[in-house]
């Protein structure tokens, strides 16, 4: 009975011991601020809330006012606004994050942790045990160093340097590693060229840079997303969204638009939804709803 006893203790730490590395290999949101958004293995996205743990393959959004704190044991993030970063896991310990527009601040300790990176569509930046912020827009990417040093990669030259606490790293389209700030200027060495994990955002904003996220509420709003998710929620409301999409119209005489292989809902008096190729419904007094091919009606 003891020899059992004992057999079923140990079973059981080492279940408990398993699941704390599980747990310990996810991100925790630890704050945040404004909108921030979530979005995983290609589900849509919905609103980001303190306490959740975010898996492999999370891609996490802020808007122009939102703002989150990321935490893995002694790692941190801080995701500022107009940012998106993706949560791809590693393999053997090690952590690539990618940072596909926007600022974030890491905080790593490289002796806990045996490889981290940060992918941009610019640049590469390797941990060597430090304190950084990785900018990233549609002309290039930063890097700045607050503590201890980064390795930093021009993926489109090759070119690699190390850039210690006190100096910014900058990289373009069109040139190689640009150095600066105090201290000992490091050499820049030739290394091979390899493309980026991902590409350069576009247009002005976070909503294009993932394909179109906007949200309009209020009176007469009026708001259009293209490939993403479209929300208006209000009298007289307009929501558009074309393609793949989800499309929502909410409040009086609101008008709901969904236009290839999506979801249209229009609810309210008066309200009007249509879809094509898709699903579509209509709720309320005096509401028409219409559905394509491919839908219901």
């Amino acid at each position: 009975m003891r020899s059992i006893s004992l057999l079923s203790l140990c079973a059981a730490l080492l279940l408990l011991g398993f699941v704390s590395v599980v747990q310990a290999a996810d991100w925790r949101v630890a704050q945040t601020s404004g909108r921030v958004f979530l979005q995983h293995r290609g589900v849509q996205l919905a609103s980001l809330a303190k306490g959740g743990l975010l898996k492999s393959g999370s891609v996490v959004v802020t808007d122009r006012n939102g703002r989150a704190k990321l935490v893995r044991g002694d790692q941190t993030m801080i995701v500022s606004p107009n940012s998106m970063v993706t949560l791809p896991g590693g393999r053997g310990g090690s952590t690539k994050i990618i940072e596909g527009v926007g600022l974030v601040e890491y905080d790593v300790d490289h002796r806990k942790v045996r490889h981290f990176s940060v992918e941009t569509p610019f640049l590469a930046a390797v941990v060597k045990g430090t304190r950084f912020k990785v900018k990233v827009s549609k002309s290039g990417a930063s890097v700045a160093v607050l503590r201890g040093m980064v390795e930093v990669t021009n993926l489109r030259s090759g070119e690699r340097a190390n850039i210690l606490a006190g100096q910014m790293a900058f990289v373009n389209s069109s040139k190689g590693i640009t150095i600066r700030g105090k201290g000992n200027i490091q050499k820049v060495i030739p290394g091979p060229v390899r493309e980026a994990l991902v590409a350069p955002p576009t247009g002005n904003s976070i909503d294009a840079a993932i394909g179109g996220i906007s949200a309009s509420v209020g009176t007469s709003g009026v708001s259009a997303g293209v490939g993403g998710v479209s929300a208006s929620v209000g009298v007289g409301g307009v929501s558009a969204s074309v393609g793949s999409g989800v499309s929502a119209g909410v409040g009086t005489g609101g008008v709901s638009a969904s236009v290839g292989s999506g979801v249209s809902a229009g609810v309210g008096s008066g309200g009007v939804s249509v879809g094509v190729g898709g699903v579509s419904v209509g709720l309320g007094g005096g509401g028409v709803s219409v559905g394509g091919l491919g839908g219901r009606r």
